[in-house]
Protein backbone atom coordinates (compact mmCIF):
# COMPACT_ATOMS: atom_id res chain seq x y z
CA UNK A 1 0.00 0.00 0.00
CA UNK A 2 1.34 3.66 -0.95
CA UNK A 3 0.73 6.46 1.73
CA UNK A 4 2.50 9.50 1.90
CA UNK A 5 5.29 11.05 4.39
CA UNK A 6 6.35 14.20 4.91
CA UNK A 7 10.41 15.73 4.75
CA UNK A 8 11.21 19.26 4.87
CA UNK A 9 14.43 20.68 4.44
CA UNK A 10 14.54 22.27 8.03
CA UNK A 11 14.82 17.98 9.38
CA UNK A 12 18.61 17.59 9.55
CA UNK A 13 19.66 19.51 6.80
CA UNK A 14 23.52 21.31 6.70
CA UNK A 15 22.63 24.87 5.83
CA UNK A 16 24.77 27.98 4.18
CA UNK A 17 23.69 30.77 3.27
CA UNK A 18 20.83 30.86 1.40
CA UNK A 19 20.90 27.38 0.56
CA UNK A 20 20.49 24.00 2.05
CA UNK A 21 20.32 20.25 1.18
CA UNK A 22 17.79 17.93 1.78
CA UNK A 23 18.28 13.98 0.96
CA UNK A 24 16.72 12.26 -1.96
CA UNK A 25 13.29 10.45 -1.28
CA UNK A 26 13.63 6.31 -1.95
CA UNK A 27 12.12 6.81 -5.34
CA UNK A 28 14.93 9.42 -6.28
CA UNK A 29 17.24 7.32 -5.43
CA UNK A 30 15.82 4.26 -6.97
CA UNK A 31 16.10 6.02 -10.56
CA UNK A 32 19.44 7.72 -9.72
CA UNK A 33 20.95 3.91 -9.33
CA UNK A 34 19.63 2.75 -12.65
CA UNK A 35 21.78 1.26 -15.40
CA UNK A 36 21.14 3.95 -17.46
CA UNK A 37 20.13 7.87 -16.49
CA UNK A 38 16.64 7.90 -17.07
CA UNK A 39 14.56 11.00 -18.66
CA UNK A 40 11.26 12.10 -19.26
CA UNK A 41 9.98 13.28 -21.97
CA UNK A 42 7.22 16.18 -21.77
CA UNK A 43 6.62 18.78 -25.24
CA UNK A 44 3.65 20.81 -25.88
CA UNK A 45 2.46 22.69 -29.76
CA UNK A 46 1.93 26.48 -28.48
CA UNK A 47 -0.37 28.34 -30.43
CA UNK A 48 2.71 30.91 -32.08
CA UNK A 49 6.18 31.58 -31.71
CA UNK A 50 7.81 31.98 -28.43
CA UNK A 51 10.71 34.12 -28.01
CA UNK A 52 13.83 32.78 -26.34
CA UNK A 53 14.98 35.26 -24.04
CA UNK A 54 11.33 35.36 -22.56
CA UNK A 55 11.38 31.76 -22.30
CA UNK A 56 14.80 31.89 -20.55
CA UNK A 57 13.65 34.52 -18.07
CA UNK A 58 10.35 32.30 -17.46
CA UNK A 59 12.30 29.52 -16.69
CA UNK A 60 13.92 31.49 -14.08
CA UNK A 61 11.28 32.35 -12.29
CA UNK A 62 10.19 28.83 -12.12
CA UNK A 63 13.30 28.19 -10.43
CA UNK A 64 13.54 30.37 -7.90
CA UNK A 65 9.29 29.52 -6.77
CA UNK A 66 9.73 26.16 -6.58
CA UNK A 67 13.57 24.84 -4.87
CA UNK A 68 13.71 21.04 -6.51
CA UNK A 69 13.63 22.66 -9.75
CA UNK A 70 17.46 23.86 -9.14
CA UNK A 71 18.40 20.93 -7.32
CA UNK A 72 21.39 19.52 -8.06
CA UNK A 73 23.07 16.28 -6.79
CA UNK A 74 25.87 16.55 -3.99
CA UNK A 75 28.81 14.83 -5.09
CA UNK A 76 29.19 11.54 -2.85
CA UNK A 77 31.45 8.56 -2.95
CA UNK A 78 31.18 4.51 -3.13
CA UNK A 79 30.38 4.54 0.61
CA UNK A 80 27.73 6.97 0.71
CA UNK A 81 24.36 5.65 1.86
CA UNK A 82 22.07 8.52 1.44
CA UNK A 83 22.79 10.99 -1.03
CA UNK A 84 21.30 14.43 -1.24
CA UNK A 85 20.63 16.90 -3.44
CA UNK A 86 21.84 20.53 -2.83
CA UNK A 87 19.15 23.35 -3.08
CA UNK A 88 21.61 26.76 -4.45
CA UNK A 89 20.42 30.15 -3.66
CA UNK A 90 20.03 30.90 -7.50
CA UNK A 91 20.00 28.06 -10.39
CA UNK A 92 22.46 28.38 -13.32
CA UNK A 93 21.88 29.52 -16.48
CA UNK A 94 18.90 27.49 -17.99
CA UNK A 95 20.06 25.26 -20.77
CA UNK A 96 17.60 25.69 -23.65
CA UNK A 97 18.65 24.91 -27.41
CA UNK A 98 16.35 26.99 -30.35
CA UNK A 99 16.12 25.32 -33.14
CA UNK A 100 14.43 27.03 -36.62
CA UNK A 101 12.38 24.05 -38.15
CA UNK A 102 10.14 26.54 -40.88
CA UNK A 103 7.25 24.25 -41.87
CA UNK A 104 9.37 20.51 -41.85
CA UNK A 105 7.81 18.35 -39.46
CA UNK A 106 10.48 15.92 -40.44
CA UNK A 107 13.11 18.19 -39.33
CA UNK A 108 10.96 18.57 -35.64
CA UNK A 109 11.40 14.80 -35.46
CA UNK A 110 14.73 14.85 -35.65
CA UNK A 111 14.90 17.96 -33.22
CA UNK A 112 12.99 15.23 -30.77
CA UNK A 113 15.14 12.83 -31.12
CA UNK A 114 18.33 14.55 -30.46
CA UNK A 115 16.30 16.31 -27.39
CA UNK A 116 15.74 13.20 -25.82
CA UNK A 117 18.68 11.43 -26.75
CA UNK A 118 20.80 12.05 -23.54
CA UNK A 119 19.33 12.71 -20.34
CA UNK A 120 20.65 15.97 -18.47
CA UNK A 121 23.30 15.78 -15.55
CA UNK A 122 21.50 15.47 -12.17
CA UNK A 123 24.67 17.25 -10.58
CA UNK A 124 23.89 20.69 -12.75
CA UNK A 125 21.24 23.40 -11.83
CA UNK A 126 18.89 23.29 -13.16
CA UNK A 127 18.73 19.46 -13.41
CA UNK A 128 16.00 19.66 -16.83
CA UNK A 129 17.01 20.68 -20.48
CA UNK A 130 14.66 22.04 -22.91
CA UNK A 131 14.64 22.87 -26.67
CA UNK A 132 12.43 25.74 -28.38
CA UNK A 133 11.51 24.18 -31.91
CA UNK A 134 10.39 27.35 -34.06
CA UNK A 135 7.99 25.82 -36.57
CA UNK A 136 5.29 27.25 -39.15
CA UNK A 137 1.95 27.30 -36.95
CA UNK A 138 3.12 27.04 -33.44
CA UNK A 139 6.33 26.30 -31.62
CA UNK A 140 7.51 22.87 -30.29
CA UNK A 141 8.93 23.22 -26.02
CA UNK A 142 10.69 20.21 -25.54
CA UNK A 143 11.75 19.26 -21.55
CA UNK A 144 13.99 16.29 -20.56
CA UNK A 145 13.97 15.48 -17.17
CA UNK A 146 15.97 13.50 -15.24
CA UNK A 147 13.38 10.60 -13.81
CA UNK A 148 15.73 10.40 -10.11
CA UNK A 149 14.64 14.63 -9.98
CA UNK A 150 10.88 14.18 -10.57
CA UNK A 151 8.06 12.30 -12.35
CA UNK A 152 5.86 13.42 -15.40
CA UNK A 153 2.76 14.99 -13.17
CA UNK A 154 6.37 16.90 -12.10
CA UNK A 155 7.41 17.36 -15.91
CA UNK A 156 3.39 18.40 -16.72
CA UNK A 157 3.97 20.93 -13.86
CA UNK A 158 6.89 22.18 -14.57
CA UNK A 159 6.35 23.29 -18.38
CA UNK A 160 2.59 24.72 -17.25
CA UNK A 161 4.72 26.68 -14.75
CA UNK A 162 7.08 28.16 -17.19
CA UNK A 163 4.42 28.91 -19.82
CA UNK A 164 2.72 30.47 -16.80
CA UNK A 165 5.41 32.94 -15.86
CA UNK A 166 6.44 33.40 -20.13
CA UNK A 167 2.56 34.64 -20.18
CA UNK A 168 2.53 36.96 -16.96
CA UNK A 169 6.31 38.33 -18.48
CA UNK A 170 6.84 39.29 -14.15
CA UNK A 171 9.93 39.40 -12.64
CA UNK A 172 11.25 36.84 -10.93
CA UNK A 173 9.74 37.36 -7.70
CA UNK A 174 11.03 36.86 -4.34
CA UNK A 175 13.42 33.64 -4.05
CA UNK A 176 12.07 30.81 -2.00
CA UNK A 177 14.40 28.82 0.18
CA UNK A 178 11.76 26.04 1.69
CA UNK A 179 9.56 23.90 0.63
CA UNK A 180 5.39 25.61 0.58
CA UNK A 181 4.85 22.13 1.95
CA UNK A 182 6.41 19.08 3.67
CA UNK A 183 7.86 17.32 0.59
CA UNK A 184 5.72 14.02 0.53
CA UNK A 185 6.97 10.44 -0.54
CA UNK A 186 5.48 7.01 -2.00
CA UNK A 187 6.08 4.10 0.63
CA UNK A 188 5.19 0.66 0.31
CA UNK A 189 3.75 -0.61 3.59
CA UNK A 190 3.19 -3.68 2.81
CA UNK A 191 5.60 -6.06 1.72
CA UNK A 192 3.98 -8.36 -0.36
CA UNK A 193 2.89 -7.46 -4.27
CA UNK A 194 -0.48 -6.20 -4.36
CA UNK A 195 -1.78 -9.00 -7.40
CA UNK A 196 -0.62 -11.91 -5.23
CA UNK A 197 -2.76 -13.83 -7.56
CA UNK A 198 -0.83 -12.19 -10.74
CA UNK A 199 2.60 -13.01 -9.36
CA UNK A 200 4.68 -10.80 -12.09
CA UNK A 201 7.23 -13.19 -14.66
CA UNK A 202 9.12 -12.33 -17.54
CA UNK A 203 6.81 -11.26 -20.46
CA UNK A 204 7.49 -12.18 -24.29
CA UNK A 205 9.30 -8.91 -25.93
CA UNK A 206 7.91 -7.08 -28.81
CA UNK A 207 8.83 -8.87 -32.03
CA UNK A 208 11.59 -6.56 -33.83
CA UNK A 209 12.70 -5.53 -37.52
CA UNK A 210 16.26 -3.75 -36.81
CA UNK A 211 16.38 -3.47 -41.20
CA UNK A 212 18.30 -0.26 -41.42
CA UNK A 213 18.60 0.64 -37.88
CA UNK A 214 22.71 -0.23 -37.28
CA UNK A 215 24.81 1.23 -34.45
CA UNK A 216 26.56 3.11 -36.70
CA UNK A 217 23.48 5.21 -38.23
CA UNK A 218 23.02 8.66 -37.26
CA UNK A 219 19.35 7.85 -36.48
CA UNK A 220 20.62 5.11 -33.83
CA UNK A 221 18.75 5.88 -30.32
CA UNK A 222 16.00 6.09 -28.45
CA UNK A 223 13.10 7.24 -31.02
CA UNK A 224 9.11 8.63 -30.28
CA UNK A 225 6.29 7.96 -32.26
CA UNK A 226 3.26 10.16 -32.64
CA UNK A 227 -0.46 9.14 -32.36
CA UNK A 228 -2.98 12.03 -31.59
CA UNK A 229 -6.62 10.82 -31.20
CA UNK A 230 -9.34 13.07 -31.88
CA UNK A 231 -11.93 14.01 -30.18
CA UNK A 232 -14.63 12.49 -31.64
CA UNK A 233 -12.62 9.33 -31.74
CA UNK A 234 -12.12 10.24 -27.19
CA UNK A 235 -15.18 10.42 -27.07
CA UNK A 236 -16.34 6.97 -28.51
CA UNK A 237 -13.53 5.38 -27.17
CA UNK A 238 -14.78 6.60 -23.61
CA UNK A 239 -18.26 5.83 -24.43
CA UNK A 240 -17.69 2.48 -24.55
CA UNK A 241 -16.35 1.64 -21.06
CA UNK A 242 -18.29 0.11 -18.78
CA UNK A 243 -17.84 0.57 -14.95
CA UNK A 244 -15.29 -0.01 -12.86
CA UNK A 245 -13.08 0.31 -16.49
CA UNK A 246 -10.96 3.00 -16.81
CA UNK A 247 -9.22 5.07 -19.31
CA UNK A 248 -5.85 3.50 -18.01
CA UNK A 249 -7.29 -0.08 -18.86
CA UNK A 250 -8.14 0.45 -22.22
CA UNK A 251 -4.25 1.47 -22.79
CA UNK A 252 -3.10 -1.23 -21.31
CA UNK A 253 -5.83 -3.89 -22.52
CA UNK A 254 -4.94 -2.36 -26.28
CA UNK A 255 -1.95 -2.61 -25.66
CA UNK A 256 -1.26 -6.13 -25.08
CA UNK A 257 -3.70 -6.89 -27.52
CA UNK A 258 -1.39 -5.20 -30.11
CA UNK A 259 1.21 -6.98 -28.76
CA UNK A 260 0.00 -10.32 -29.39
CA UNK A 261 -1.20 -9.32 -32.72
CA UNK A 262 2.33 -8.06 -33.72
CA UNK A 263 4.06 -11.13 -32.44
CA UNK A 264 1.61 -13.53 -34.44
CA UNK A 265 2.31 -11.29 -37.66
CA UNK A 266 5.91 -11.00 -37.61
CA UNK A 267 7.20 -14.23 -36.33
CA UNK A 268 7.57 -13.36 -32.43
CA UNK A 269 7.48 -15.38 -29.10
CA UNK A 270 3.82 -16.11 -28.20
CA UNK A 271 2.97 -16.22 -24.54
CA UNK A 272 2.56 -14.26 -21.38
CA UNK A 273 2.51 -10.25 -22.06
CA UNK A 274 3.61 -8.42 -19.06
CA UNK A 275 3.26 -4.44 -18.52
CA UNK A 276 4.38 -2.56 -15.79
CA UNK A 277 1.72 0.69 -15.48
CA UNK A 278 2.64 3.18 -13.31
CA UNK A 279 0.69 4.45 -10.45
CA UNK A 280 0.25 8.25 -8.99
CA UNK A 281 0.84 7.86 -5.40
CA UNK A 282 -0.42 11.32 -4.54
CA UNK A 283 -3.58 11.76 -2.83
CA UNK A 284 -7.06 11.59 -4.61
CA UNK A 285 -7.37 15.49 -4.15
CA UNK A 286 -3.25 16.26 -4.56
CA UNK A 287 -3.50 14.46 -8.26
CA UNK A 288 -1.83 16.95 -9.89
CA UNK A 289 0.45 18.75 -6.86
CA UNK A 290 3.99 18.51 -5.65
CA UNK A 291 6.91 18.10 -7.84
CA UNK A 292 9.09 14.85 -7.01
CA UNK A 293 9.16 11.35 -7.37
CA UNK A 294 5.75 10.39 -6.20
CA UNK A 295 4.81 7.38 -8.92
CA UNK A 296 5.39 3.37 -8.14
CA UNK A 297 3.89 0.73 -10.53
CA UNK A 298 1.78 -2.21 -10.70
CA UNK A 299 2.66 -5.63 -13.19
CA UNK A 300 -0.24 -6.68 -15.48
CA UNK A 301 0.54 -9.98 -16.25
CA UNK A 302 -1.33 -11.67 -18.92
CA UNK A 303 -1.49 -15.25 -20.30
CA UNK A 304 -2.03 -16.08 -23.86
CA UNK A 305 -4.78 -18.01 -22.21
CA UNK A 306 -6.56 -14.44 -22.50
CA UNK A 307 -7.97 -14.18 -26.20
CA UNK A 308 -6.13 -11.31 -27.84
CA UNK A 309 -9.41 -9.08 -28.60
CA UNK A 310 -10.43 -6.21 -27.05
CA UNK A 311 -13.19 -7.55 -24.38
CA UNK A 312 -12.07 -10.20 -23.00
CA UNK A 313 -8.74 -8.54 -22.21
CA UNK A 314 -10.20 -5.13 -21.18
CA UNK A 315 -11.99 -7.36 -18.25
CA UNK A 316 -8.81 -9.22 -17.47
CA UNK A 317 -6.78 -6.20 -17.22
CA UNK A 318 -9.76 -4.15 -14.98
CA UNK A 319 -9.78 -7.39 -12.71
CA UNK A 320 -5.82 -7.12 -11.90
CA UNK A 321 -5.93 -3.56 -12.01
CA UNK A 322 -9.00 -3.15 -9.20
CA UNK A 323 -6.63 -3.69 -6.18
CA UNK A 324 -4.10 -1.43 -7.08
CA UNK A 325 -6.75 1.22 -7.75
CA UNK A 326 -8.81 0.48 -4.07
CA UNK A 327 -5.67 0.70 -2.30
CA UNK A 328 -3.45 2.74 -4.13
CA UNK A 329 -0.48 0.91 -3.74
CA UNK A 330 2.54 -0.70 -6.13
CA UNK A 331 6.34 -1.26 -6.40
CA UNK A 332 9.22 -0.11 -8.80
CA UNK A 333 11.12 -2.78 -10.31
CA UNK A 334 14.06 -0.83 -9.69
CA UNK A 335 13.15 -0.63 -5.71
CA UNK A 336 15.66 -2.51 -3.66
CA UNK A 337 14.69 -4.54 -0.14
CA UNK A 338 14.47 -2.91 2.94
CA UNK A 339 18.06 -3.88 3.59
CA UNK A 340 19.70 -3.13 0.58
CA UNK A 341 18.78 1.07 1.86
CA UNK A 342 21.75 0.43 4.21
CA UNK A 343 24.05 -0.67 1.40
CA UNK A 344 26.92 2.03 -0.26
CA UNK A 345 25.65 4.03 -3.17
CA UNK A 346 28.67 1.32 -4.36
CA UNK A 347 26.98 -1.69 -3.86
CA UNK A 348 23.59 -0.36 -4.52
CA UNK A 349 24.06 0.62 -8.32
CA UNK A 350 25.41 -3.15 -8.78
CA UNK A 351 22.49 -4.77 -7.03
CA UNK A 352 19.94 -2.43 -8.13
CA UNK A 353 19.06 -3.91 -11.73
CA UNK A 354 18.88 -7.38 -9.81
CA UNK A 355 15.06 -6.30 -8.73
CA UNK A 356 14.31 -6.81 -12.16
CA UNK A 357 15.23 -10.42 -12.10
CA UNK A 358 12.97 -10.49 -9.23
CA UNK A 359 9.77 -9.57 -11.19
CA UNK A 360 10.63 -11.03 -14.50
CA UNK A 361 11.56 -8.14 -17.60
CA UNK A 362 8.50 -7.07 -18.19
CA UNK A 363 7.09 -6.17 -22.27
CA UNK A 364 6.62 -2.47 -21.92
CA UNK A 365 5.66 0.06 -19.54
CA UNK A 366 2.22 2.25 -19.95
CA UNK A 367 2.39 4.98 -18.04
CA UNK A 368 -0.79 7.48 -18.15
CA UNK A 369 -1.02 11.01 -16.63
CA UNK A 370 -4.76 11.52 -16.73
CA UNK A 371 -6.48 14.84 -18.36
CA UNK A 372 -4.12 17.44 -18.31
CA UNK A 373 -5.43 21.11 -17.43
CA UNK A 374 -4.05 24.16 -18.76
CA UNK A 375 -4.45 27.87 -18.18
CA UNK A 376 -6.64 29.52 -20.55
CA UNK A 377 -3.97 32.08 -22.28
CA UNK A 378 -6.49 32.78 -25.08
CA UNK A 379 -4.78 33.72 -28.37
CA UNK A 380 -1.56 34.37 -26.85
CA UNK A 381 2.05 32.47 -28.94
CA UNK A 382 2.14 30.46 -25.40
CA UNK A 383 -1.25 29.02 -25.51
CA UNK A 384 -1.20 25.12 -25.76
CA UNK A 385 -2.59 23.02 -28.73
CA UNK A 386 -0.97 19.93 -28.23
CA UNK A 387 0.85 17.94 -24.75
CA UNK A 388 2.84 14.81 -25.23
CA UNK A 389 4.25 12.74 -22.54
CA UNK A 390 6.56 9.51 -22.38
CA UNK A 391 8.46 7.66 -19.80
CA UNK A 392 11.75 6.18 -20.03
CA UNK A 393 12.43 3.31 -22.39
CA UNK A 394 15.06 0.95 -20.26
CA UNK A 395 14.93 -1.30 -19.91
CA UNK A 396 11.54 -2.50 -21.88
CA UNK A 397 10.72 -3.13 -25.28
CA UNK A 398 8.51 -0.38 -25.66
CA UNK A 399 6.96 2.30 -23.71
CA UNK A 400 4.16 4.26 -24.06
CA UNK A 401 2.99 7.21 -22.62
CA UNK A 402 -0.71 9.00 -22.32
CA UNK A 403 -2.06 12.88 -21.24
CA UNK A 404 -5.24 14.14 -22.37
CA UNK A 405 -5.71 17.85 -22.99
CA UNK A 406 -8.58 19.81 -24.43
CA UNK A 407 -10.76 15.83 -24.72
CA UNK A 408 -8.43 14.33 -27.04
CA UNK A 409 -5.81 11.64 -26.46
CA UNK A 410 -2.24 12.23 -26.78
CA UNK A 411 0.38 9.43 -26.89
CA UNK A 412 3.89 8.75 -27.09
CA UNK A 413 5.75 5.63 -28.25
CA UNK A 414 9.15 5.59 -26.46
CA UNK A 415 11.41 2.51 -28.59
CA UNK A 416 14.96 1.62 -29.53
CA UNK A 417 15.80 2.57 -32.82
CA UNK A 418 18.69 0.11 -32.95
CA UNK A 419 15.83 -2.89 -32.16
CA UNK A 420 12.71 -1.28 -34.56
CA UNK A 421 13.60 1.39 -36.72
CA UNK A 422 11.14 4.31 -37.36
CA UNK A 423 9.35 2.66 -39.92
CA UNK A 424 8.84 -0.10 -37.78
CA UNK A 425 7.45 1.49 -34.95
CA UNK A 426 5.16 3.65 -36.89
CA UNK A 427 3.41 0.43 -37.88
CA UNK A 428 3.40 -0.86 -34.30
CA UNK A 429 1.82 2.65 -33.40
CA UNK A 430 -0.76 2.24 -36.25
CA UNK A 431 -1.81 -1.43 -35.09
CA UNK A 432 -2.49 0.21 -31.98
CA UNK A 433 -4.49 3.00 -32.88
CA UNK A 434 -6.47 0.50 -34.64
CA UNK A 435 -6.97 -1.89 -32.06
CA UNK A 436 -8.05 1.04 -29.81
CA UNK A 437 -10.43 2.65 -31.33
CA UNK A 438 -11.65 0.21 -33.99
CA UNK A 439 -14.69 -1.94 -33.80
CA UNK A 440 -14.25 -3.97 -30.57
Amino acid sequence: MVTTAGTTPDSGDRRYGSAFRVPLTDQDQWFLYAPSLLGIQFEVRVAGRLCPERLRKAIVAVTRRHPLARARLVPGSALTTRHQWEIPAEAGPPRVDVVECGGDAARVDGVRVARYADTPSVHASPPFALTLAHRDGGDHLMLNLPHAVADGISAYLLVRAILSAYHEAADPGPLVTTFDAPRPQARRTSGRWPNQGYRARKGVPVATNPAGARSGDPDHGVGIELVRIGREETRALLARRRQPTSLNDVLAAALVVTIRHWNADHGGAMGQVSLMVAVNARPQDQKYEGIGNLATGAVLSLPATVPASMEPMTKAVTDQMRPVKENRFGRSPLEPSGAVAMFPSALKKAVTPLGMLWFGPPTGLLSNLGTLDWPDFGSAACAVREAWFSPPLDPWSVCLGAASSYEELFLAFRYDRARMGPATAAAFAALYREVLTGPQ
